[in-house]
């Protein structure tokens, strides 16, 4: 039987950013997609739903860029 992992709020607890011009991955915040919050964390997975969480941003390329 596999719980859902879901939001339980415990995350708010921690310091939590919106974005901004700044990289908030290089003031050394991490997101959670499930909660959608930056937060302040030393480990790997959110507290709260213990998802992995991102310390990247994330690698997309525009399609009219492609050369």
């Amino acid at each position: 039987m596999l719980l859902p992992l879901i939001c339980k709020g415990i995350c708010h607890r921690f310091r939590n950013i919106g974005g901004g011009k700044n990289s908030v991955y290089k003031l050394g915040f991490k997101r959670c997609s499930e909660c959608e919050i930056y937060i302040e964390f030393a480990g790997p997975r959110c507290p709260c739903c213990k998802l992995p969480l991102r310390s990247k941003k994330r690698n997309y390329v525009k399609i009219g860029t492609i050369a």
